[in-house]
């Protein structure tokens, strides 16, 4: 049982590119959406904010949460409003031996 299960959860769409490789050039196909539960998003923090990539910082990011699977380049619809998946921490498996396993940590920003 994740620890996320105590937690008020709201629905989004989760939109993950799909495409592959022909000749060398990558092509792009239609994203597969998927219902996923999520804790609502909350503000990041300083120290999180030092984890994203350069260029990155210039934008007002949320954090948020998930025991479904997120990935960077993901989009989350939440509440009608898309945001980008710009950093994913996977604490399924890094935390499984503490006993707070099955959730996954985002960083998010709006789609421009």
């Amino acid at each position: 049982m994740s620890i996320l299960s105590s937690f008020p959860k709201i629905s989004a769409t989760r939109k993950r590119p799909n495409g592959s490789d022909v000749s060398g050039h990558w092509v792009e196909t239609t994203p597969t959406s998927t219902t996923i539960s999520v804790i609502p998003p909350q503000p990041a923090n300083g120290t999180e904010l030092q984890l994203l990539p350069d260029g990155e910082r210039e934008y007002t990011h949320l954090k948020v949460w998930s025991t479904a699977e997120l990935a960077t380049d993901d989009v989350l619809t939440i509440s009608g409003v898309d945001y980008l998946v710009v950093l994913s921490m996977d604490y399924d498996s890094a935390c499984a031996r503490l006993g707070f396993d099955g959730f996954y940590k985002a960083l998010i920003r709006r789609v421009q």
